[in-house]
């Protein structure tokens, strides 16, 4: 089959492939691809991996920064900031993280 019938190479890549978006974990520099993603996939992004120990917290600049639970789909953005603080320190209710809410 002569070379002008097969596709360009490029063009098939660029079809299927994902946006690649750099993020922030911990002030970590990471890249991902991913259309969605959890905050338990989130978690196994760094090494060592987050443990449950820790909540994970999204920076929303001009907002409260807010509670990512493990279940939660994200829509990965470039320059998203993500942060974990211990589960002991937080003290008091936080929504989306207590049974209650």
């Amino acid at each position: 089959m002569p070379d002008s019938d097969l596709p360009d190479t490029d063009e098939v890549e660029s079809d299927s492939a994902e946006a690649v978006v750099a993020i922030t974990i911990n002030g970590a520099a990471f890249e991902i691809s991913a259309e969605q993603i959890s905050g338990a996939q989130l978690r196994q992004i760094p090494f060592p991996a987050i443990g449950n120990d820790h909540d994970l917290w999204l920076e929303q600049p001009g907002e409260p920064d807010r509670y990512v639970r493990d279940d939660e789909l994200l829509l990965p953005t470039d320059g998203m900031r993500v942060f974990t603080a211990p589960r002991s320190i937080m003290a008091g209710h936080v929504p989306g993280r207590d049974a209650a809410s």
